[in-house]
């Protein structure tokens, strides 16, 4: 950035408005004089600011810059923090190995979050920083636990319903087993227990049991559910296209593979249905406590590393306006490589557990000091000072190329060069 001078410009135009003083255009060539001379200033403005409170500094206060952002400006730098946060989330979302959040919640946090941090820059002491961030804390916390209760709620629906499907499965189980001579063969009944099978549709149920392999874990005798499903393809009588028949081989296998395994299959299903139950129970405590009251974040706003303990952590870089955490640059955030949800809770893999997660996360992180919301880190803002300077600069280059130095006005002078800035970092 260099500063400009305009020397000899007021006489010009003292001289100028006398001898035009009766021509209709020497009012709007009076306004670009003007204008010209606002540009002069503003940029020297911008070039002090940059020079006592940018250059070589960890975070700037923007608020205290002497001159309004031009429109562009701003809403290029509103972008920007946007864009930042959005990224910050993202890389959350990485760091603890749960799914990101959806477009529109990441959308609207990134948001709320850039909307705060404009307020605290834009006006000076317009609001206070620890105003704004209990609002956005409180409106974190509130998303994250509505977020926790209708995971709570979609987890008891599907349990609830894993668990009448699991009854109606075992009911079958059961009653195979009833049938079942000690010599494991394959009598009338077991085959009309089959037929009944698969003419009432209850085959299926049985398949959509075994679906369910990866939501309700190894526990599932998945295998021994596939069994008649797996006959009624292969094995299939000739004359039956409903499969409700088997050939002669479809019944001992029937009898060989599925008869030995019915008293396992049916208590295994008695411990999943109860575990249903049960975790259904503990669902609203568990996932409140872990998904949404607790983060797992550890923040250091002087730079020591986790405890030893703490094992599977990994850090977070900062937003991409700020580039550093803590009040002087030094802070580490630090988040468990995986979330600490249930075991059985994760199995169901409700979206809105890993949401809630990740906005109390934020939440904890705001309201630990390590992201500042009233600051800009000096790198960031060199881009800002530097594109607004360049706006007024083009604008006073402009009047004079196009207006001013054909009607004789003397040209603008660079009095000095700035002091060297850092390296460009786009917003």
């Amino acid at each position: 950035m260099r500063l400009w001078s305009l020397p000899g410009l007021d006489e010009w135009w003292d001289d100028y408005r006398a001898q035009h003083a009766d021509d209709q255009e020497t009012p709007r060539i009076g306004g670009h004089v003007s204008v010209a001379k606002r540009c002069v200033a503003t940029c020297a403005q911008l070039q002090a600011f940059h020079e006592a409170h940018v250059v070589r500094q960890v975070y700037v206060a923007m608020a205290r810059l002497p001159v309004r952002l031009s429109l562009g400006t701003a809403q290029r730098l509103q972008e920007g923090l946007r864009s930042s946060y959005a990224g910050f989330l993202g890389r959350l979302a990485e760091a603890s190995n749960v799914p990101p959040l959806d477009a529109g919640t990441a959308s609207r946090t990134a948001d709320a979050a850039a909307r705060s941090t404009w307020r605290l820059i834009s006006i000076a002491d317009s609001v206070s920083e620890l105003d704004e961030r209990i609002r956005l804390v409180e409106s974190l916390r509130a998303a994250a636990r509505s977020y926790a209760i209708e995971a709570v709620r979609k987890i008891a629906a599907q349990l609830d319903a894993d668990r009448r499907l699991i009854h109606a499965v075992r009911e079958e189980v059961l009653e195979l087993e009833r049938l079942a001579t000690p010599a494991k063969t394959c009598t009338p009944a077991i085959r009309r227990w089959y037929s009944t099978l698969v003419t009432s549709g209850s085959i299926a149920r049985w398949r959509t049991l075994a679906t369910a392999a990866p939501r309700l874990g190894a526990a599932l005798p998945r295998e021994t559910l596939m069994i008649p499903a797996t006959l009624a393809a292969k094995h299939a009588h000739g004359t039956s296209k409903s499969g409700s028949r088997l050939s002669a081989d479809g019944y001992a296998l029937l009898c060989a593979e599925l008869l030995p395994r019915a008293s396992d299959a049916s208590a295994a299903l008695a411990r999943l249905a109860e575990r249903c139950v049960r975790t259904a129970r503990n669902a609203s405590v568990s996932l409140t406590v872990d998904a949404a009251m607790g983060s797992t974040i550890f923040v250091s706003l002087s730079g020591e590393a986790p405890p030893a303990h703490n094992t599977g952590v990994r850090a977070v870089q900062a937003p991409a306006h700020l580039g550093a955490f803590g009040l002087e640059g030094a802070g580490r955030v630090y988040v468990h490589r995986v979330a600490q949800i249930p075991e059985e809770v994760k199995l169901l893999r409700p979206a809105e557990a890993s949401m809630a997660w990740q906005l109390r996360a934020l939440a904890d992180i705001l309201a630990s000091g390590a992201l500042s919301l009233a600051n800009l880190s000096g790198e960031y803002a060199h881009w800002v000072v530097k594109y607004e300077y360049a706006k007024h600069e083009g604008a006073m280059k402009r009047l004079f190329d196009e207006e001013l130095t054909a009607l004789g006005a003397p040209p603008a002078q660079i009095a000095e060069a700035a002091p060297e800035a850092p390296a460009e970092h786009a917003a």
